[in-house]
């Protein structure tokens, strides 16, 4: 019976895997021709890259949101006997807390406000952020065979509520394609409130605007929004105050009025008149007294809020033009040709090697 042999493992020490480095090194200095040709080939790659590469005008706008709550303590208990809230404006949630800051810079509303603003503010019928990104864009170019499209402008549209059917999916488009890859939102850090605007195009004055108006059309939806219940607060208690100081001053009147000399001791109930208006007087100016206070509370509380969103940098022209610059593409482009260029020689190195040992295991021919 023959013994049966097992197939023993091959183990390599570290003098054996030395040994092998040193080969592969001293066929790397034999094959530097290789790696001579795949770093003139990187380099050539980086100059084309470095000169195909479109312009990139990147405008930057950042700012922080701070949000004002003061505290209304028995105020907002009183004002509510007289049918006003003012709760919401003296603490409570904000749309503008967390990330929600976020999705509003980027919304529709926001983006295609900003999009239908004038270039130069002073012209009625002159071009709009949107014409100038259909014009750096390409689109019109690439609708040019559709009717209506290749002509397509916004130079006389006067507001969102002006567009004609057309007009507006052209700009909900452009809105998709500028949320995209055109503007950017992001916070400096997770847990503060430094909100950062970037956008980028190949027209500067593209992204300066959109940038800045971005800021400052948030700016004004945030402001709006928590002073519309403030102002019509104020507008209640404005009229509330006017209607007591109105039947207070007729009471002040009617009890001058109703005054009687020497009236007769035996008949007392007519007094009982000028009596009671003077209690109604006293109830009024009471009231009176209280909506005024509470009047010049919401006033102060509505200065207390705004502004809210103060812009710490804002981008100014002209903008640099962020590509990549030669020098750095050169280089890049010379380390990735070295690296292909070793890597390729390694697989040849392996090739030589395994055939080698093939050969060596390979019994001759008698």
């Amino acid at each position: 019976m023959t013994p049966t042999t097992e197939p023993q493992e091959e183990y390599y020490s570290l003098a054996d895997i030395w040994q092998q480095v040193k080969g592969f090194l001293r066929y790397l200095r034999q094959q530097w021709v290789w790696l001579f040709i795949a770093a003139v080939v990187g380099i050539g790659g980086g100059i084309g890259y470095y000169y195909l590469q479109k312009p990139a005008y990147q405008a930057e706008e950042t700012f922080i949101l701070e949000e004002k709550t003061p505290g209304g303590g028995g105020l907002a208990g009183l004002a509510s006997q007289f049918g006003f809230d003012i709760g919401s404006l003296t603490g409570g949630g904000s749309i503008f807390q967390g990330d929600n800051i976020l999705d509003i810079l980027t919304s529709r509303r926001i983006v295609e406000h900003v999009l239908l603003s004038k270039v130069d503010s002073s012209q009625t019928n002159g071009p709009t952020l949107a014409d100038v990104f259909l014009d750096f864009s390409k689109l019109k170019k690439a609708w040019r065979h559709k009717p209506g499209l290749d002509t397509m402008n916004f130079y006389r549209v006067s507001g969102r509520n002006s567009l004609s059917l057309l007009q507006d999916s052209v700009l909900h488009e452009v809105y998709k394609r500028v949320t995209q890859k055109y503007v950017s939102v992001s916070r400096l850090n997770k847990k503060g409130t430094i909100i950062t605007v970037t956008a980028t195009s190949i027209n500067p004055d593209f992204s300066l605007l959109l940038a800045r108006r971005m800021v400052k059309e948030a700016s004004d939806l945030y402001i709006e929004i928590k002073t519309s219940v403030s102002a019509a607060n104020v507008n209640r208690l404005q009229q509330k105050a006017d209607s007591l100081l109105a039947l207070l001053n007729n009471k002040s009147y009617q009890v001058a009025g109703m005054q009687i000399n020497d009236a007769n001791p035996a008949l007392k109930s007519v007094l009982v008149p000028t009596e009671l208006a003077s209690r109604d007087r006293t109830v009024l100016a009471t009231l009176y007294t209280e909506v005024v206070k509470n009047l010049e509370t919401v006033r102060t509380t509505l200065m207390l809020q705004t502004p809210v969103i103060e812009v710490l940098d804002m981008p100014h022209a002209p903008l640099e033009d962020g590509k990549k610059k030669l020098s750095f593409v050169i280089i890049i482009g010379f380390i990735i040709g070295l690296v292909v260029g070793v890597g390729y020689v390694f697989v040849r190195y392996l090739q030589q090697h395994w055939a080698n040992e093939a050969a060596k295991k390979t019994p001759p021919l008698s």
